[in-house]
């Protein structure tokens, strides 16, 4: 049986997932000789995001390898380095001018990027305790210059697809694969209603069925936080300080960007440069994930609002509507009021 924990939550286009897939599991095992490798599952969920789960069971699906083989392999970790920020150059340049064919060329580069973003995750962030102390700052320092470049094509890849799409498949934007969009042969919209109401993506095949009947062919136990709906309180790291009280407001998906009203608690497993102008409107952000040097923490310091990064389960505790106290001097969030 493959335990798979989720991770992470993200407003991702179908198309996203692909490449997210292709780059941790195809370009990531080639980088590592195969030694290593990542195999991600997605869930979307109406409202609710995707879902990023990953397999725990499965001994070259560990972290650590990627930390003791480049321990080993100085040489090939800076061959990765000059490979990744190679990658990156050539993403930046397509998307400052980026046309509907580049699309596939956009997308290879990024996958290729991938290989190099997820190994200075690990040796930067994840594992740095255990890393080289070169290696893991040398990594650190490409993961923070390169920060934004991932979200940054993510979101221009999705404006030019959606330009280019007919007028009633805009609507489906985020529910496109690769091919579809190239080929410009579209699922019907029966179809398209289908998988915006929900879908499983794994081993580079979607689902949109019997989810569990799916996960259970495959061995697949998911592993999710429950019975949370009694805390009234949960705990994070302050990334600025102040405390301040306000309703919730929580952001799973780039359309609900606009539900966010002046002086909201805003919400989210992460917040991108996607999510600023909601940011602008909050009077505080809590987070499920993030370091000290998130897009979160960076923003709350640069508009001076408190911030709870790291909390892991802010977004399946809290509620919209719900009245809290956010004390960013002491990293805790109390719920005064259940709406």
């Amino acid at each position: 049986m493959h335990e798979y924990r989720k991770v992470m939550n993200r407003a991702l286009p179908l198309f996203s997932c692909q490449y997210w897939y292709n780059g941790e599991y195809e370009e990531l095992g080639k980088t590592l000789s195969g030694a290593s490798y990542f195999k991600p599952l997605f869930i979307y969920r109406t409202g609710e995001g995707v879902s990023i789960f990953y397999d725990y069971t499965d001994p070259k699906q560990d972290p650590n390898i990627i930390a003791e083989y480049y321990n080993k392999n100085h040489t090939e970790f800076y061959k990765v380095a000059e490979k990744y920020q190679s990658d990156i150059n050539i993403v930046t340049s397509l998307v400052d001018e980026l046309k509907f064919d580049d699309i596939k060329k956009i997308f290879d580069n990024v996958v290729s990027m991938w290989a190099g973003l997820t190994t200075m995750n690990v040796l930067g962030g994840q594992l740095a305790d255990v890393v080289d102390e070169e290696l893991s700052k040398e990594a650190y320092r490409l993961r923070s210059m390169n920060d934004r470049v991932i979200y940054t094509a993510g979101l221009k890849m999705r404006e030019v697809v959606m330009d280019n799409l007919p007028i009633d498949i805009k609507d489906f934007v985020d529910f496109l694969l690769l091919d579809e969009i190239l080929n410009r042969e579209y699922p019907t919209i029966d179809d398209l209603k289908k998988r915006r109401n929900g879908y499983l993506f794994y081993n580079s095949q979607l689902y949109m069925d019997d989810i569990n009947k799916v996960l259970t062919e495959h061995n697949i136990n998911l592993v999710e936080e429950k019975d949370l709906n009694n805390k009234m309180e949960i705990k994070g790291q302050v990334a600025f300080k102040g405390k301040i009280t306000g309703k919730v407001s929580v952001l799973f998906e780039l359309n609900q960007i606009e539900k966010v009203k002046d002086g909201d608690i805003l919400v989210t497993a992460m917040t991108t440069p996607d999510f600023i102008s909601a940011m602008k409107k909050a009077s505080a952000f809590v987070t499920d994930e993030g370091g000290i040097t998130c897009h979160a923490a960076i923003v709350a310091r640069e508009l001076k609002k408190p911030c709870i990064i790291g909390t892991k389960i802010a977004t399946k505790v809290l509620k919209d509507g719900y009245m809290v106290e956010v004390d960013a001097e002491n990293g805790i969030i109390k719920i005064l009021k259940k709406s």
